[in-house]
């Protein structure tokens, strides 16, 4: 019996073991439940994922500490006066803590040192779900979706980690689209290569401002993302950390490794499952 593989890796700010939790309870529920409608309960019962949700930001902690720092001391020495003294260290506290723990984690990964450690624990992680050379999908949230497709791109163009093969690729709040600046859309043309039955869906809500879709980039990117699938998780302000416990991103995930279990299980005939592999990108696509 074939398990399905999925690592997820979270975004900016501080993240702790558990913080992928109510994601994994609602695309685990998504998964049954969709087995259990095409193949019935017997199926369901056997259908096995096997997680792993991937923690790196404590890699960047310690540079974060030394700035938070830094910003502090400079903070006093400029005196600077907002109404009272109390509400300026409290302004001061958050803007240092922002700061550190939000815009350092992109500077420090852009950090070459940093990446590299990272890799490292992403390889780490990787190998105790003893996939065994299998396909791994990813779940990816906001700058954590830049790390994976690094990673990705790095095992797949530089023979990082072998052997590995890529399921599915699931970007939820990305911001890749804004790191193609570095270069220009047009030299940011070489994205990981995503191959059938696995797919990538890039998942945004419009009133997620670190959200941008992929397929625009340029022809590159558009041929390899199936979709830029827009969700409502939250308003304004809020969107951007509301993906892991939307029902609709659930769903989304949860039928798409349903049906690749069932794919490598064999518990659909071919034409079956072609049937509804294409129903399933059919309603992702415009």
């Amino acid at each position: 019996m074939s398990d399905i593989f999925v690592a997820i890796l979270h975004g900016i700010g501080k993240n702790e073991a558990g913080y992928a939790d109510q994601l994994i309870r609602g695309v685990r529920k998504e998964f049954t439940a969709r087995i259990r409608k095409i193949a019935g309960e017997e199926a369901a019962g056997e259908a096995r994922i096997a997680f792993k949700p991937i923690v790196w930001d404590d890699i960047l902690a310690e540079n974060q500490e030394k700035l938070k720092a830094l910003i502090e001391k400079m903070q006093q020495q400029i005196g600077r006066k907002i109404f009272f003294g109390l509400l300026t260290s409290f302004y001061n506290r958050l803007r240092s803590a922002f700061v550190a723990e939000y815009v350092m984690d992109i500077l420090g990964y852009l950090n070459e040192d940093a990446k590299v450690k990272i890799q490292a624990r992403i390889k780490e992680e990787l190998a105790s779900l003893r996939a065994g050379g299998r396909a791994v999908t990813f779940i990816a949230h906001s700058l954590g979706t830049v790390i994976a497709s690094d990673f990705i791109w790095d095992c797949q163009f530089r023979g990082l980690m072998q052997p590995f093969t890529l399921g599915n690729f699931f970007t939820m709040g990305s911001p890749l689209a804004l790191f193609a600046l570095r270069w220009g859309p047009e030299l940011f043309n070489k994205p990981i290569k995503v191959e059938l039955p696995g797919l990538w869906v890039n998942i945004l809500d419009t009133n997620d401002p670190i959200a941008y879709p992929l397929k625009p980039l340029n022809k590159e990117y558009d041929s390899v993302v199936l979709a830029d699938k827009e969700v409502s998780v939250g308003p304004l302000g809020l969107a951007h950390i509301r993906y892991w416990n939307s029902p609709a991103v659930h769903a989304l995930i949860g039928r798409k490794l349903a049906l690749d279990w069932l794919g490598a299980n064999e518990r659909l005939d071919p034409y079956g499952l072609e049937h509804l592999t294409h129903q399933y990108a059919t309603e992702l696509t415009p």
